[in-house]
C-alpha cells in the first residue's frame, strides 16, 4: 500500500512540474534580462501584437508574440561578473518559447542604446515547430549583428553588459523570394544570462566541388541552392519564376547533363545583406543539405557602407556556419558581387576582388560573373540591367550561362 501511495505521489510530482513549467528558485533574478512577467511596455510597429501567453515555463506569466512586424521594449541591464572579461563572465543566454507548429522562425534580438537606430544589435532566430514548452541555450557566437560590428564578447563587440533593449522579430515582412511573410506566433519567457553554454568549436570543410561535378556526369540526383538578395531573387523580371537565373540554370544544367533530376532552386530575399544571410542560415538549410550552395551578395551592404574588410569577415563566416550546419554535405561556389549600371559600376569592384580572395584563400569554387558583366563596359552594361541594381531576363541569362559554365569543367 505504501509502495502504491508513493509511486502516486511521484506521478502527482512530475505531473505538477510538467504543468507549472519552472520553480521559482530555477530563475536567477541577478541575471535575469527579461522575465516576461506582464504583457506591458512593448512598442509594436508593422502590425505585431503582444500579448500574454496561455501559459508560462518560468514564473506566472509569459508574452505571446504574433508577427510579421517587430516589438521592442527597455531591459534592465545586468552587473559583469568578471569585469576584466570581454564577455562579462557570461557564454551566452537561455530563454523559453513554444511555437506555432509552422515552418517559420522566430527571432530574439539584443540590442545596445536603441533597438531600432544605433550600432550594435545582435540577433538569433529559432524554429516554432514545437508547439511544447523548450528551453534554448544561445551561446553568443550564434548570435548575428543586425549592423557591420563584431560579435559579442569579442574584441571590438559589445559586451553583454551593454544590452539596454529587447527586440521580438525584425523588419522583415518578405520570405524567399520576396513573396509574402507567412503569419506566424510563438511564446517566450525567462531570457536570462548563463555562466556556461555550450558552443561548436569544430568546423568541417566544406564538400569538394569535385564531388558535385562528379554527381553530375554520373547522372546522379543534384540539389542546388541559390542564395542571395534581391538580384537572385529576380526583381525586376516580369515573370521571375521563370526568367531568374536559379530557374534558367536548372534548364541549362538538364541539357547539359542529359538528364532531368538536377534541381536548382533559390532562397534569396530582397534587400538582403551578408548578416542577413548569416541570420537565416538554419531557416535556409531546414532539410537535407543541397550538394551545391551558390552564393552573390552585396549590392545592400554597398548601401549601407559596409568596408570591405567587414564584408570580407561576414562572408567567411557564413561559410563557416554552413559547413557545421550541414556538417560538411553541401559544397560552395561562390559568385563575384555583379556591377550595376552608373556609379554602382565601379562601387562593387572591391566586394567582387574580396570574393575572388576567399574562392582562392579557401579552395573554393568560383563564377566570376562580375568579369563577364564588366566587359560589357559602363555603356554596354545597360542593354542586361532593368535598373540600376538589377539584370534584366537577358542579364539572368548571362548569370546562368556563367555559372553553368562553372559546373561545366
Amino acid at each position: 500500500m505504501k509502495r502504491i501511495l508513493l509511486s502516486t505521489l511521484t506521478a502527482l510530482s512530475l505531473q505538477l512540474c510538467c504543468s507549472t513549467g519552472l520553480k521559482a528558485q530555477d530563475a536567477n533574478p541577478n541575471a535575469t534580462l527579461e522575465d516576461f512577467e506582464a504583457a506591458s511596455g512593448w512598442e509594436k510597429q508593422n502590425g505585431a501584437q503582444v500579448e500574454s501567453a496561455d501559459s508560462a515555463s518560468v514564473g506566472k506569466g509569459a508574452v505571446k508574440f504574433s508577427g510579421p512586424g517587430l516589438a521592442f521594449k527597455k531591459v534592465k541591464g545586468i552587473k559583469p561578473l568578471k569585469l576584466d572579461s570581454l564577455n562579462d563572465g557570461y557564454e551566452g543566454i537561455s530563454f523559453y518559447v513554444k511555437g506555432d507548429g509552422s515552418d517559420m522562425y522566430g527571432t530574439i534580438v539584443l540590442c545596445g542604446q536603441h533597438p531600432l537606430w544605433f550600432p550594435f544589435k545582435y540577433a538569433y532566430s529559432f524554429p516554432l515547430k514545437d508547439t511544447e514548452w523548450k528551453k534554448v541555450m544561445v551561446p553568443w557566437d550564434k548570435f548575428v549583428p543586425e549592423d557591420p560590428v563584431y560579435a559579442i564578447g569579442t574584441p571590438g563587440g559589445m559586451p553583454p553588459s551593454g544590452i539596454q533593449n529587447l527586440k521580438l522579430n525584425n523588419k522583415w515582412n518578405i520570405y524567399h523570394n520576396n513573396k509574402p511573410m507567412p503569419k506566424f506566433s510563438f511564446s517566450i519567457d525567462q531570457i536570462q544570462f548563463e555562466e556556461k553554454v555550450p558552443s561548436e568549436k569544430n568546423t568541417p570543410k566544406l564538400k569538394s566541388f569535385d564531388e558535385v561535378l562528379k554527381l553530375l556526369k554520373d547522372k546522379k540526383p543534384v540539389s542546388i541552392l541559390c542564395l542571395g538578395d534581391s538580384i537572385t531573387a529576380g526583381t525586376s523580371l516580369k515573370s521571375p519564376d521563370t526568367e531568374r537565373y536559379a530557374q534558367v540554370l536548372e534548364k541549362l544544367l538538364r541539357k547539359q547533363y542529359g538528364y532531368d533530376q538536377i534541381t536548382v532552386i533559390s532562397k534569396a530575399v530582397g534587400g538582403a545583406q551578408g548578416n542577413d544571410l548569416r541570420l537565416w542560415l538554419d531557416r535556409d538549410f531546414a532539410g537535407t543539405p543541397p550538394d551545391l550552395v551558390t552564393i552573390m551578395y552585396g549590392y545592400n551592404d554597398k548601401t549601407w557602407g559596409y568596408p570591405k574588410e567587414y564584408f570580407t569577415y561576414s562572408l567567411n563566416d557564413y561559410l563557416d556556419r554552413i559547413a557545421r550546419k550541414t556538417n560538411g554535405a553541401s559544397s560552395v561556389l561562390l559568385i563575384t558581387t555583379i556591377p550595376g549600371k552608373n556609379e554602382r559600376f565601379f562601387m562593387m569592384d572591391d566586394y567582387a576582388e574580396c570574393v575572388r580572395g576567399i574562392a582562392k584563400e579557401r579552395g573554393l569554387a568560383l563564377c566570376d560573373a562580375a568579369k563577364e558583366f564588366k566587359a560589357f563596359g559602363r555603356a554596354g552594361i545597360d542593354s542586361y540591367m532593368a535598373d540600376q541594381a538589377h539584370p534584366n531576363a537577358k542579364g539572368h541569362e548571362v548569370m546562368a550561362n556563367s555559372i553553368a559554365g562553372a559546373l561545366g569543367k
